[in-house]
């Protein structure tokens, strides 16, 4: 048989191989999925208080994962940090904030994971944990569960706001974080930024 013919046969025959392992085998997740899109990280400045003793507004509108998109408002002094696609992470004197796209599993429900999957997580991994406060909100019609709770970071006590808002197609997590002393001062700006999350597909 001729040289050529066997190489071409080989090419064709490894190209098959990987474009088979590149879109269902291992490989597929090298490369693939959501990116970031550069509108993502561009904000809007609201020169506008959040509400009273708020102050002006850095507006993200994520467009990273189809069906997914949101509008998020936070302090224009936090300072944006890197972040996966669908996300983004904030800090801030004296903490940090975090929000993340998740998917709700067929065989559960958000209220049912925070409780049975998520808490119990917290449990394991953070020292120090304990529940504050747990509660069902709307937060721009849409359902939402909040666990509050507290965690020692070395010889620091921080408290956590972790709130799940339900979507169409995945729930938007907004997780913020300060210091237990300086968490009083801050609730008046946390309500304001969840009340600035929204789905825009809706």
């Amino acid at each position: 048989m001729n040289k050529k013919v066997i190489t071409i046969g080989l090419l064709a025959m490894t190209a098959l191989i990987l474009l088979t392992l590149y879109t269902f085998g291992p490989l597929a997740g090298r490369g693939g999925g959501a990116t970031v899109n550069p509108v993502s990280r561009q904000a809007k400045t609201e020169y506008k208080a959040m509400g009273p003793g708020t102050p002006v507004t850095n507006t993200y509108h994520n467009r990273d994962i189809k069906e997914n998109f949101y509008t998020l408002s936070v302090p224009d002094s936090w300072q944006l940090e890197s972040s996966p696609a669908g996300a983004y992470h904030f800090t801030f004197s004296g903490g940090e904030g975090t929000v993340e796209l998740m998917d709700i599993p067929d065989n559960t429900t958000p209220e049912l994971l925070v409780l049975s999957q998520e808490e119990p997580r917290f449990k394991n991994v953070l020292p120090g944990y304990q529940r504050l406060n747990y509660q069902k909100l709307s937060i721009n019609g849409n359902e939402a569960y909040q666990l509050i709770y507290q965690y020692t970071d070395g010889k620091k006590t921080n408290t956590a706001t972790r709130t799940t808002i339900v979507g169409k197609d995945r729930a938007g997590v907004l997780s913020l974080i300060s210091e237990k002393e300086t968490a009083p001062g801050l609730q008046a700006i946390f309500t304001s930024v969840l009340n600035g999350f929204k789905w825009e597909n809706q």
